[in-house]
C-alpha cells in the first residue's frame, strides 16, 4: 500500500519542463546576462500521481502480506522501482501486492512464479533447468581440444559438467603426473598446469596492464596505479564506495568476491546499509558518508592526485565548509540538530540527505589534497579551522608557493606542482 501522497523532489533539465505543464510553479531568479533560470539544488513539493516514471524520489509503503499478519511494517523505495514492481504484477495477472523485502523473497517471488510458469521454484521449469544446465556443459570434443592446444593429455573419458575437476598430465611436466583442473578453470586461466605456471612466476613474465585492469573493471573498481606483477598490492577505488582509496593485488581480485571492505559489510549485512548502523550513526558522521558521489566526481575531475602535489594518497577538501552546508541544510528544513541519526524519521533523513546533496551540487565539487596537507591546513598551527573558503584555500596556496612550508614539505618528501 503506497502511503506517500507527496514527496520532495530536487528541479533538473530533466524534469523542470514536466511540472511546468502539469502547472507547477517552479522558482526562478535572473541571471548577469538577464536570464530566467533555476538554481542548481532549488526544490519542490510534488504529487505522487505527477512524479516521472523513472523518478528516483523514495517513497513510503506498507507491505501488505504484513498486514494480512496485522502487522504494519513500512518500507522505503524508489518510485521508479515502485513502478516497475507494479507493472510486472499487473502484466502477468497478479494483483498489486506491496511487498517489503523479507516478503518479497518469500512469498511475492513465489507467487509470481507459480502465476506465470505453475511451479514454486524457477528452476522447477524444465526449460529454464535445462538452459542453466547446458551453460555448464561442453561437447566432449571440444574439451579435449582445448586441453590438446594447451599442451595437456587428458585422461578422462566423460564428462558431466564444468565444476568436476578434470584429470590431465602436461606433457611439457610428465614426470609431475597426473594433475587437476575445472574446465572452466581454464578458460580463465594462462596455465591450468601449475608447474607452468611457477616457471612464469619465476621469469616474471606478467599480464599486460589492459587485461588485469579488465579484472577491476568487471567488480566496479578504478585502478589507481600501473600493473606490475599479480602478487603486488594497488591501490583502486570502489565506485561504489569511492570515499576512500583501497588496495588489493590482481591475484586476490581474481580470488575474492569482494575485495571491497564496504561491499563486502553490504554484502554482510543483508539489507541493512553500512553506514545505517541501527541509528546509532552520530548526525554529522551520517552526512560524511553519504557524499560518495560527490567525492568520486571531485576526485574524477582533478585526475585522482593531489592537485597541489600530484600524490595520490589524498582526502577530499570541501572549498566550500561541510559546516556551513550541514547547517544551511537544516536552516531551510527549519529542523534541529539531534545527536544520532536513528533520532530522526525516514521522511526526515530523506529530506535532509537530498537538500544536503543539492547543497553539494551547488557549491561545486571539491579538491584532492594530500593528506599530509590536509592535515596542515586544519592543524591550529595554520588557525584555518574548519569553516574553510575559496580565499582560504587561495591563500594557503600562495603560502605554500612562497616557500613558507618547504622545510615541512622536504621532512615529508612532498614537491609542489604548483
Amino acid at each position: 500500500m503506497l502511503i506517500t501522497k507527496e514527496v520532495e523532489i530536487v528541479l533538473s533539465s530533466i524534469n523542470i519542463g514536466h511540472f511546468e505543464n502539469l502547472g507547477y510553479v517552479i522558482p526562478r531568479y535572473m541571471n548577469n546576462k538577464n536570464k530566467s533560470v533555476v538554481k542548481r539544488g532549488t526544490t519542490i513539493i510534488v504529487k505522487i500521481e505527477d512524479l516521472l516514471d523513472g523518478s528516483d524520489a523514495m517513497v513510503e509503503c506498507l507491505c501488505d502480506y504484513c498486514l494480512r499478519k496485522g502487522k504494519e511494517t513500512k518500507y522505503y523505495i524508489k518510485y521508479s522501482n515502485y513502478l516497475t514492481a507494479k507493472n510486472k504484477s499487473l502484466s502477468i495477472g497478479l494483483e498489486n501486492v506491496d511487498a517489503c523485502e523479507i516478503c518479497r523473497k518469500s512469498i511475492k517471488v513465489k507467487e509470481t512464479v507459480n502465476k506465470k510458469y505453475g511451479v514454486d521454484k524457477i528452476m522447477d521449469v524444465p526449460y529454464i533447468k535445462e538452459k542453466n544446465a547446458s551453460k555448464r556443459r561442453r561437447d566432449i570434443k571440444l574439451i579435449d581440444e582445448e586441453f590438446n592446444k594447451r599442451g595437456y593429455s587428458p585422461r578422462f573419458i566423460s564428462y558431466k559438467n564444468t565444476d568436476i575437476p578434470l584429470p590431465f598430465i602436461c606433457l611439457k611436466h610428465e614426470d609431475k603426473g597426473i594433475q587437476y583442473v575445472r574446465f572452466l578453470d581454464l578458460l580463465n586461466i594462462v596455465c591450468g598446469c601449475k608447474y607452468c605456471s611457477d616457471e612464469l612466476r619465476a621469469k616474471n613474465q606478467t599480464f599486460s596492464h589492459e587485461y588485469a585492469e579488465s579484472f577491476y573493471i568487471n567488480k566496479n573498481y578504478i585502478l589507481l596505479d600501473t600493473y606490475i606483477k599479480h602478487d603486488i598490492p594497488m591501490r583502486y577505488v570502489c565506485e561504489s564506495h569511492p570515499c576512500e582509496i583501497q588496495m588489493a593485488s590482481l591475484a586476490t581480485v581474481i580470488i575474492n568476491k569482494h575485495n571491497c571492505k564496504y561491499c563486502h559489510s553490504e554484502n554482510s549485512m543483508g539489507s541493512n546499509s553500512w553506514n545505517w548502523k541501527n541509528g546509532i550513526t552520530l548526525f554529522r558522521g551520517y552526512f560524511y558518508k553519504v557524499l560518495n558521489n560527490w567525492r568520486k566526481d571531485s576526485m574524477k575531475v582533478n585526475g585522482y592526485k593531489c592537485i597541489l602535489t600530484g600524490d595520490k594518497d589524498f582526502h577530499i577538501h570541501h572549498l566550500y565548509s561541510f559546516n556551513k552546508i550541514l547547517k544551511e541544510t537544516i536552516d531551510i528544513l527549519n529542523i534541529d540538530m539531534r545527536n544520532t541519526i536513528g533520532d530522526y524519521t525516514n521522511e526526515e533523513i530523506i529530506k535532509l540527505t537530498n537538500t544536503f546533496l543539492g547543497l553539494h551540487e551547488k557549491y561545486g565539487f571539491g579538491v584532492p589534497i594530500s593528506k599530509i596537507l590536509h592535515n596542515l591546513y586544519h592543524s591550529a598551527t595554520l588557525s584555518y579551522g574548519d569553516d574553510n573558503t575559496k580565499e582560504q584555500f587561495e591563500e594557503f596556496k600562495n603560502r605554500l608557493k612562497s616557500g613558507e612550508f618547504d622545510d615541512f614539505l622536504e621532512e615529508n618528501n612532498l614537491t609542489l606542482i604548483i
